[in-house]
Order: C-alpha cells, then structure tokens, then sequence
C-alpha cells in the first residue's frame, strides 16, 4: 500500500516516524511545487499539509460532511474506486481539547490565522459553546476578523490559540504575533505547531504564568484517526501513549542549569549515558570555537564579550535532538539564552545546597575565587534559575543524588 504525505517544505515533519508506528507500510513525504504533481503519484491514500488542504479539493470525487464544513482536508483515501477526502486535523484538535481538559463553554476565544486550519478550530470550538470567537489576522476578510495592530483593544480574551506556521522549526526565532501583556484574563495558549517543543508564543505564554499546549498531540491524534479510516480498525489508549511520548522524546533535551561547581556536566554525562543520547558542554563548546580558555577571554575581552560568545553557542543548538546539555553558571543572565533552550528543551535546575558542594580553585572559574563568592552568585542567581526551570532537582543531605531519582522527577513531571 502506498501512502505519504504532500505539502511543501516538509522535510521536518514527524508524519512519517508516527504513521510507520501504527503501519508497517512505508510511509513517504512528497514536497510537492504544486497541487498538480500529485497527479504524477500513484498513492492508495495521503496525508494534506499545507498549502494544499484547500487546494485539494477538484481533485476528489467525495467529501466528508466535517471536511466539507471546515472546507479543509488533510486525509484522503481510496474507496471503492472513488478518492475520498477527510478532515482528521478536526479528530485531531479535539482530542488535545479532550486531552488537556479545555474547557471552551462561555470562554471569549482568540483564533490567529485564517487558514484551513482555523477554520477547522472554529467548527469544533462553535460546538462547545464559548462566550465569543475572533480572529486575528493582518488583513481582514470576513466579520470575526480582527488586525493583530488592534490586538490591544480585545483584553477579555480568556484562550488565544494560534493555527500559523509562525514560529514553526526551522523559523524558531521568530517574534510572536501576540503580546501577552495585552491579555491580562488569558488563561490558556495553545499552538498548534508542535516543532519546536514551544515556540516563542509559548514560551511568551508561560512568562505570563498561563497554561501552555503546544500541537504534537493533535499531530499524533490526526494520524491515528486517519490510519483507523485506512485500516478499519481502533487503535487502544496504551499505542496511542507510547506513540506520543516516543515523540515527545524524540524532539526534546535536557538543560542543566545551576551554580558552578554544583554538578551540571556530570550529572548531566550521567544522563546522557543512561538515556543513551549525545552530551554537549557549553564551555567547552566556548573554549573549543575561541581556541582560549575562559579566564583569558574573561581577562582579555571581558565578561560581556564571553556572553556573546555564549549566546552564540546556545544558538548553534538549535538543530540538536536527544541531546543532554550542561550550561555555565551565567546562562540565565541574559534571558535569551532561556528561550533559545528552552525551545526544544526541558529546563533542569540542579538546585545543591552549598554545604554539599567542595570548593576548588582551579582557576577556570574567573568568577569564583572563594566559597565566599559562591554564596553571592547564589544570592544574585538563584531567583533566576528558579524562574527559568521547567523543573528542580534539589540535592542535599535528605535528598542525594541518584539517575533513578532525577528520572522519576522527570517522569513526574511529564505525567503532571
């Protein structure tokens, strides 16, 4: 059986890493220029991505009632010798409202985008009753359009859920079309981009202390559903589990942040081992691009010449998966370098209490010249790695370290 994926630009899609875990078919992803090249494939049933979930549609002999609705199909089958399309984004998108336990009812909701997407989020949101649904948009069409220059003036909102690729890998750095600020009664954002992990919308989200979802397990969803219409047949909760955090893993890292001295790159190369993913040193990814040690640069160029170089490293990670990362003591300096991680990674905070810490002048910590200055970079930083952790993992004398320990806080916190 031949089934794929179309679209453009598609090179980063999972489609093909879920579908061959729930097919044993191979499943192929074609970046095609145009619509009309579909023509020259010989598929038994496909994926739509965009641009052509609208585009798709004089090429299909019969639509399901919710594609027709939404006026968007993403799943297209052969039956009965007739090409069939289907909108299982929409199975998609329910089952992370379902999932993540979204209540719509009486919620002023905020769509960004008018794509097919979209439009597909505002049939299923129509359908729970909520309070108002606008969407903003650079251009207004249609009555429910708002200008994202007008944004300011729509503080009620209380769900802002963006349907654009803005932000979508490898456009990570991207601005956000939302300013949170303006949103003061937001209690949730969702994007349905799921690579990266978080894009800067979320990220931007969660500095406002709202509830942030990003779009993998829609992704996952919409492919279940459609291999269900392919094979005729249900898929139980346990595959569809084990399928989504194999994906979860699959885009993710592990960040370690924290005092000097407190154990990052060897906590952190024990991870690596026990996960069996690559380990990357920060510093020593400094010393090996500037060809000098970190004191020199310190001494020579000075401490804001060395955070450039290091913000320039953090940035060269953004192609790294599966990966365990030690960063230097300073990282949460410049709250970019946050953000940067924070994208495809998980924030681990090694919070060790200072008497558990041995004191060595090895003169590679120019920062550092007593135990004395530990206690005061503690003091200056540790609100800040507080902030930016995803997670703490405190070690002291009631609570040593061990892998089993720091992975049952990360499984903790997954499963929360």
């Amino acid at each position: 059986m031949n089934i794929g994926l179309i679209g453009k630009n598609i090179s980063h899609s999972y489609s093909k890493i879920i579908h061959e875990q729930l097919n044993n078919n191979p499943y192929q992803l074609y970046d095609l220029k145009r619509i009309s090249d579909l023509l020259n494939l010989s598929l038994d049933a496909f994926n739509v991505t965009h641009p052509y979930k609208q585009a798709i549609f004089p090429y299909l002999d019969k639509i399901s009632k919710i594609a027709k609705a939404t006026q968007a199909v993403n799943t297209v089958i052969k039956e009965n010798n007739q090409i069939v399309g289907y909108n299982t984004d929409y199975d998609g998108f329910k089952a992370l409202m379902e999932y993540h336990k979204v209540n719509i009812t009486g919620k002023h909701i905020a769509i960004v985008g008018h794509g097919a997407t979209s439009k597909t989020v505002a049939y299923y949101l129509n359908q729970h009753d909520p309070a108002s649904i606008i969407h903003f948009v650079r251009h207004v069409r249609h009555d429910h359009d708002r200008l994202l220059s007008e944004q300011n003036q729509y503080q009620h909102i209380d769900i802002i859920i963006n349907t654009t690729p803005v932000g979508m890998f490898p456009h990570t750095f991207d601005e956000p079309l939302i300013q949170f600020d303006y949103f003061p009664n937001c209690q949730v954002a969702i994007d349905v981009i799921y690579h990266p992990y978080r894009t800067s919308f979320l990220i931007e989200a969660e500095k406002h202390k709202i509830q942030t979802i990003n779009g993998l397990y829609m992704l996952v969803m919409q492919a279940v559903k459609t291999q269900e219409l392919i094979q005729r047949k249900t898929f139980s909760q346990d595959i569809v589990k084990t399928i989504y955090q194999n994906c979860l893993l699959n885009q993710l890292n592990f960040v370690f942040i924290g005092l000097p001295l407190s154990g990052k790159t060897r906590i952190g190369k024990q991870l690596s081992k026990h996960l069996k993913w690559n380990f990357y040193d920060t510093d020593q990814m400094i010393i090996k691009h500037t060809k000098q040690t970190i004191p020199y640069i310190f001494q020579t160029q000075g401490e804001t010449s060395f955070r450039k170089i290091e913000t320039k490293m953090i940035q060269s990670l953004d192609s790294v998966r599966q990966s365990v990362i030690s960063t230097g003591g300073g990282i949460v300096l410049d709250s970019h370098n946050i953000d940067y991680l924070k994208h495809h990674g998980i924030i681990i905070y090694i919070n060790r209490h200072l008497d558990d810490i041995t004191y060595r002048n090895d003169h590679q910590r120019p920062l550092i010249q007593t135990k004395a200055d530990l206690l005061q970079l503690q003091n200056k930083r540790q609100h800040l790695y507080q902030t930016s952790a995803d997670i703490e993992y405190l070690i002291d004398k009631n609570h040593p370290h061990s892998i089993e320990r720091l992975m049952d806080i990360i499984n903790d916190y997954f499963n929360y």
